[in-house]
């Protein structure tokens, strides 16, 4: 996908106008930030680049080795106008979750386990993080499919499921309580009328 974007953006360019000005806009990246997955053959890792800076070469491009995978891209227009963000052209095999997944998930969600911990690369000052250890957890949704790393947009989801059947549950518990409570007011109505 990034390939494609990426020969669309210098076919874009080599089509515009010469006199335009260049600089350095972001790409897309990947559609939900989920870690670095380069470097890439044959991209150089952005040095003195700086997106917004004045640059020469349309179409030339740098690595921000960042965790959405973005690239620097010298041109005329921002690229970013065109980036896919999370609408149903850019995907297949689109499922919605029924009750039965949704309460799978749930339970998924509600056991793990959460834990306190630091990274052994943080300074001894630093306050603990707060998350859950993929090896206690390898094959929940809310995990990357390398198994290294946490899929945040997946985890994310898993949580407004979670949230959307613990409202379902509120809604359900409240018209029972709104059932009973009238079912009391009756039969005290009934036992003061005697």
């Amino acid at each position: 996908m990034r390939k494609v974007l990426s020969i669309s953006i210098i076919a874009m360019l080599a089509c515009g106008d010469k006199d335009e000005e260049l600089q350095y806009y972001a790409t897309c990246g990947d559609p939900a930030c989920e870690g670095y997955n380069g470097p890439v053959d044959g991209l150089a890792t952005c040095s003195t680049e700086t997106e917004g800076a004045s640059c020469t070469e349309a179409g030339a491009e740098c690595d921000l080795e960042n965790s959405c995978n973005q690239r620097l891209i010298c041109a005329s227009e921002d690229p970013s106008t065109e980036c896919p963000v999370s609408e149903a052209k850019h995907k297949r095999d689109i499922n919605y979750i029924d009750g039965t997944r949704a309460h799978q998930i749930q339970k998924t969600l509600e056991h793990l386990k959460i834990a306190e911990w630091n990274y052994k690369s943080d300074t001894k000052e630093r306050e603990p993080r707060l998350g859950f250890i993929i090896d206690d957890n390898p094959n929940v949704p809310a995990v990357h499919e390398n198994g290294k790393q946490v899929d945040l947009y997946g985890y994310t989801s898993m949580a407004v499921v979670t949230i959307q059947q613990q409202a379902r549950q509120i809604e359900l518990l409240e018209a029972r309580i709104t059932k009973l409570e009238e079912a009391l007011q009756n039969k005290e109505s009934a036992t003061q009328s005697k």
